[in-house]
C-alpha cells in the first residue's frame, strides 16, 4: 500500500516529484521554531527588558505543554506547503510534503507518549 504513494504517477510538470515536496517540508518547521524563538526573543528584550537565551527557550521546550504546541505550530505551516503544492497541481510534491508531515506529528506523537 505505501509503495503505492511512494511511487510517483506520470506527470508532465518537470518538478513534479516526491523529493521535491520532502525537502521543504522539512525546511519549513524547521524556520517557523527560528520565528518562534525570534518572537519570543524580541518580546522578551523589548517588552520585559529581560535576556533570553536558545538555552532558556531549550529549557522551555523540554516542557510538555509548551512542546506539544510550539511543535503542533511549525506542523501546521506545512499546510501552506501543501496546498501550494495543489495550487500548482504537483501531486506528487504534494505527497512528499503529507507524508512528511505525517512523520513529524508521529515523532511528536512518540515523544508526548514517552
Amino acid at each position: 500500500m505505501l509503495d503505492r504513494y511512494l511511487n510517483t504517477s506520470p506527470t508532465f510538470y518537470k518538478w513534479d516529484k516526491f523529493w521535491v515536496g520532502v525537502i521543504p517540508a522539512f525546511i519549513v518547521p524547521v524556520l517557523g521554531l527560528g520565528g518562534v524563538f525570534l518572537i519570543t526573543f524580541l518580546n522578551a528584550k523589548y517588552n520585559h527588558h529581560e535576556e533570553f537565551t536558545a538555552h532558556m527557550f531549550l529549557s522551555t521546550m523540554k516542557s510538555q505543554v509548551a512542546f506539544m504546541r510550539i511543535s503542533s505550530l511549525c506542523c501546521m505551516l506545512n499546510g501552506f506547503v501543501f496546498f501550494f503544492f495543489v495550487k500548482k497541481d504537483y501531486n506528487n510534491a504534494s505527497r512528499g510534503v503529507m507524508v512528511t508531515t505525517m512523520l513529524f506529528v508521529l515523532a511528536i506523537l512518540i515523544k508526548e507518549l514517552l
